[in-house]
């Protein structure tokens, strides 16, 4: 706007220097003539003049001719506007649906497909609180997509709840970028309600099973601790190695059911949380005395820090055991002989940081992205420990997630691996 006025301003001065400046060399002209030119022959005189004049509508044309050709700031706006008729377009007609928010989270304007999603008109949407239109049962990580809506934070496939105008709720993977105005998010829903009804089918479906396995499961361990008992003491070493092999194996069972019927828990949001104040060094410690024969066996070097040693975190016991104990275990599992384990808390302002490193084999960096995924097994892992679910960092990740915690990990393959664990503390 400031380069068209300028543009305009200097147009204005030309035209009135123009209009100034025929009459004053008409006058020039002739006095210059009276005075020095009229002992001249008259055709020399012409000849002169005819040669300034041509010069002078010659400069006038060529300006013309100028303005008439495009120039490259013409030609930069031009495609600024045809991008934005294409943006236009496509904000409008795309099939995802779309929403732009003020800073103060107001609806400035949507597409039709977001009209479509909250089943409603355009003059109901705008200008309305976006917020009242979003659910979810974590109300902390509401709180937090709602915060980073209205800073302006960009983010991508956050999973939330929509409640349409009428009442009905959707389940969207809501993701915010700046928008092309100032202090503008452009919003994207993608709806996934369909793709959550089936997980969560699956999910019950996986409960039912690990609930009814669980039974025939304890009743084989239980016969076999009852036949164990009433065996002479004098069994042949085949024997005992036959026995050994069922109890491992059922064992194993146990814990592959209560992997897959937490997770089901967790993924419905059935599994209730027990908070309870926990003295944090203790637990740990008893944590470590679970794999006490593992740790022997390999020759393993514990470390435990605490900071400070009489932290009391009020937290739900169960999940707090699953993230710590699975963390453990895999450092366990994947260290070579003689190697070294720090289990270390310490608290830092209004949150207590969880870490558990080892000098294992680590992780391929191009699978660090992948770790949490369920059913994932990082390569090098597979050819270590052929058995194995890939669900324990899952239901690790989904833990923390369930105490309003985050999780991290930093990993050098063939050096260790660090998880490190955030955790909210209330004084």
């Amino acid at each position: 706007m400031r380069t068209e006025r300028k543009l305009r301003l200097q147009r204005f001065a030309w035209y009135v220097l123009v209009l100034l400046l025929f009459p004053l060399l008409a006058v020039a002209g002739w006095y210059t003539y009276d005075l020095f030119l009229s002992e001249l022959p008259s055709l020399w005189v012409v000849v002169g003049a005819s040669v300034i004049i041509s010069l002078f509508v010659i400069r006038i044309l060529s300006g013309q001719l100028a303005a008439k050709i495009p120039s490259v700031y013409d030609e930069e706006i031009a495609k600024l506007l045809r991008a934005q008729e294409r943006f236009a377009l496509l904000y409008e007609r795309s099939p995802v649906p779309y929403v732009t928010l003020d800073r103060a989270g107001k609806v400035v304007m949507c597409n039709l497909a977001a009209i479509r999603l909250f089943e409603t008109t355009i003059n109901s949407l705008d200008g309305q609180d976006f917020s009242q239109y979003l659910l979810l049962e974590d109300k902390a990580a509401l709180q937090r997509l709602w915060r980073d809506l209205k800073n302006g934070q960009t983010f991508t496939d956050r999973e939330v709840q929509v409640r349409a105008v009428s009442g009905a709720v959707r389940w969207v993977l809501i993701s915010a970028f700046q928008s092309q105005e100032a202090k503008q998010q452009l919003v994207s829903l993608v709806d996934i309600t369909h793709r959550k009804e089936v997980d969560t089918a699956k999910s019950e479906f996986v409960a039912l099973a690990t609930h009814q396995l669980r039974t025939p499961v304890a009743a084989i361990r239980w016969n076999l601790e009852l036949l164990q008992r009433q065996l002479p003491p004098d069994l042949p070493d085949t024997a005992n190695k036959y026995f050994d092999k069922i109890q491992r194996n059922t064992l194993r069972m146990i814990a592959l059911i209560n992997d897959f019927l937490n997770v089901s828990k967790l993924e419905m949001g059935t599994f209730a949380t027990d908070l309870q104040p926990i003295e944090l060094a203790k637990f740990c410690d008893s944590i470590i005395d679970e794999f006490t024969q593992a740790i022997e066996q390999k020759q393993l070097t514990v470390t435990p820090s605490y900071q400070p040693v009489d932290l009391t975190l009020v937290s739900d016991e169960r999940l707090l055991h699953i993230i710590i104990s699975n963390l453990v275990s895999n450092a366990v599992k994947y260290i070579e002989p003689n190697g070294s384990i720090d289990l270390r808390y310490q608290l830092a302002g209004n949150e207590v940081l969880i870490e558990v490193a080892d000098t294992g084999i680590g992780i391929p960096a191009a699978e660090l992205s992948e770790l949490f995924s369920k059913f994932f097994r990082a390569t090098n892992a597979q050819v270590q420990q052929a058995e194995g679910t890939g669900l324990g960092l899952y239901v690790v990740q989904q833990s923390v997630e369930k105490l309003g915690g985050t999780i991290s990990v930093a990993s050098v393959e063939n050096q260790g691996t660090t998880f490190s664990i955030r955790l909210p503390y209330k004084r």
